[in-house]
């Protein structure tokens, strides 16, 4: 519930934000094939879900803020939304699973990981980014507990691997304040795991680094 009350906290503000989640998006969107019936797992304000290619498709948020933000964006035409989470959806039989930037949200990514498969078609597609083991190395504060790229790996045992890649990106902001408040802004500042505390008057430039993890997966 804290999750969710943090994203709907953020759904006015996600779209001015979210260049990290359009850059991982856009790469994502270049390494899945085409296919008739999707889901986006944690599809937000639909910003990266409106550029997927479908002929049905369903629009999966625990943010009723965030999907209303969708709705605006996407409309109704062949689209069904779903203010669930990765584990309540059933019977969907899909052709792709898309995830961009959400599954490190989930409670128990192995049960999420059963549960897209549970609702693919048979050699259907699950394509994901996730954050790994490294991201945010360069502050004094473990704001999640990521997972290392053979970890997830490991998670994904079962499955047929067909892409699997990482990528560091840096994201340059005016001062450390202004980089946490970005985080804050698309709803990802909830921490389960917080070790250590930021106070800063530094206003010098700030660099956020993420280790993005891409992952295309046939069941």
């Amino acid at each position: 519930m804290k999750v969710k009350d943090y994203f709907n906290k953020a759904a006015n503000k996600y779209d001015a934000h979210c260049q990290l989640q359009l850059t991982t998006g856009e790469k994502l969107l270049r390494l899945i094939p085409s296919a008739k019936k999707i889901i986006d797992l944690g599809c937000g304000t639909g910003i990266v879900t409106q550029k997927l290619q479908y002929k049905q498709l369903y629009a999966l948020d625990i943010s009723e803020k965030l999907l209303a933000q969708a709705k605006l964006k996407l409309g109704n035409e062949n689209i069904t939304y779903l203010e669930q989470s990765f584990d309540a959806f059933s019977g969907l039989e899909l052709d792709l699973a898309f995830a961009n930037m959400s599954l490190q949200w989930s409670e128990d990514l192995e049960v999420t990981l059963n549960n897209i498969k549970a609702n693919l078609q048979p050699k259907g597609i699950l394509a994901f980014s996730i954050p790994l083991l490294g991201t945010f190395a360069n502050l004094n504060i473990s704001a999640m507990s990521f997972l290392s790229f053979t970890q997830v790996k490991r998670f994904l045992h079962g499955w047929r691997i067909i892409y699997a890649d990482c990528q560091e990106i840096s994201c340059l902001f005016s001062s450390l304040i202004e980089a946490l408040r970005s985080i804050k802004s698309v709803g990802a500042n909830h921490c389960n795991n917080r070790t250590g505390k930021i106070i800063s008057r530094d206003k010098s430039p700030c660099l956020l680094k993420y280790n993005i993890g891409y992952f295309i997966v046939e069941s």
